[in-house]
């Protein structure tokens, strides 16, 4: 898999990404989400043999955790526990940007630091920025912020409402 993504850095277009990510010679997939500065954006949600290919709602927004959210994909669903969790909190990043009730946002008014606040949100249980306490043990490893417009790029180590950026 790290050769696949390694492979999907070096695309000049987001199809050439995209057909990358769905090369017939995979043994596994991740769920990739590819943004390209001509304003295109693409989710690959891939197991090793199937994909589908999502892109953002009519309110031009997109967000994915992780669990199989395509009809396709949810047979290959390995933990249908750790599924109804995540969905939880795909729920609460989809009302984050939708931020108004189904209309979603004005394009261009989420930025980066909208964008890191959500990252930090704990409204919800399990909550976006997963913390390893009590019954749950899975926790954010790390968060990425890309503004792929500008060829910018912020990450950090550990959850996001630690402020630490790398």
């Amino acid at each position: 898999r790290l050769l696949m993504v390694r492979e999907q850095l070096t695309a000049r277009t987001l199809d050439d990404a995209v057909a990358m990510a769905l090369r017939p010679d995979r043994a596994s997939s991740y769920n990739t989400v590819f943004a390209h500065r001509d304003g295109r954006v693409m989710n690959i949600e891939g197991s090793a043999t199937d994909a589908e290919v999502t892109t953002p709602s009519a309110a031009g927004t997109l967000a994915h955790t992780n669990h199989y959210v395509c009809d396709r994909m949810r047979r290959y669903e390995g933990d249908p526990g750790y599924a109804r969790r995540s969905a939880v909190r795909l729920g609460r990043a989809l009302e984050l940007l939708d931020g108004s009730g189904g209309e979603g946002p004005v394009p261009g008014s989420i930025g980066p630091e909208q964008l890191a606040s959500f990252l930090a949100d704990h409204a919800t249980s399990p909550s976006i920025c997963r913390h390893a306490d009590g019954a749950e043990s899975s926790a954010t490893a790390f968060w990425c912020l890309a503004d792929v417009t500008a060829g910018e790029i912020s990450y950090g180590r550990g959850p996001r409402c630690r402020g630490e950026e790398a």
